[in-house]
């Protein structure tokens, strides 16, 4: 029963690591990141930072540890596209943007490994309050637009997936609350992801 349980901790990490797969081959299809908010990609990047420093802080289970710098890289290859696939004028402005997100972190790395318990522990809050809010610019987006294009519906797909393994994994374990709110909060994006592509998909 242990085993199947913590299986269910590596099932929701891939899971959220593969749900960007999609969007990064329909991006590289189409030679496109047109759809995607940028604040969502930002939000979305700094969600993986604080994660980072969260799961390895507090020492969470392998399966985070292995997986989540996986998705890490992932959503740092979409925004990689983001800016090569954007027009030229803007292209050195998102560099810019993109790159002092990314290395945000840098100058936090020595207190982390000074005093990693309770510092994770304030990460993995931070990282909650990202989370909670960081697909809310597609959202807005999508709605703005009235269009789901360029959007992968299986991003939110397989990302409701490990939702559903994190939140049951969390509440098996015991883990910290932030983890089983992080799973609650992508169950309700992938269901107003799902009424905006029934309203939009056309």
């Amino acid at each position: 029963m242990e085993q199947a349980i913590y299986l269910l901790t590596w099932a929701a990490q891939v899971f959220y690591f593969i749900c960007l797969i999609p969007q990064i081959s329909k991006n590289h299809q189409r030679k496109s990141t047109e759809g995607l908010s940028d604040l969502f990609l930002i939000a979305y990047w700094h969600g993986y930072g604080t994660a980072l420093f969260y799961i390895f802080g507090l020492n969470l289970p392998p399966a985070y540890q292995l997986i989540i710098p996986l998705g890490a890289i992932a959503t740092l290859i979409i925004i990689y596209q983001r800016i090569i696939y954007a027009p030229k004028e803007k292209q050195r402005f998102l560099f810019w943007l993109y790159t002092l997100n990314v290395v945000f972190y840098a100058p936090f790395i020595p207190s982390l490994m000074a005093n990693p318990t309770k510092l994770g522990m304030i990460w993995g809050w931070i990282n909650l309050g990202i989370n909670s809010v960081n697909m809310l610019p597609q959202v807005h987006q999508i709605y703005k637009t009235k269009s789901v294009k360029g959007f992968s519906y299986m991003f939110s797909a397989i990302l409701f997936c490990g939702a559903l393994c994190e939140t049951a994994a969390a509440h098996l374990l015991r883990l910290p609350i932030q983890s089983f709110l992080n799973g609650a909060k992508n169950i309700l994006f992938f269901i107003i992801f799902s009424v905006q592509f029934l309203i939009h998909k056309k």
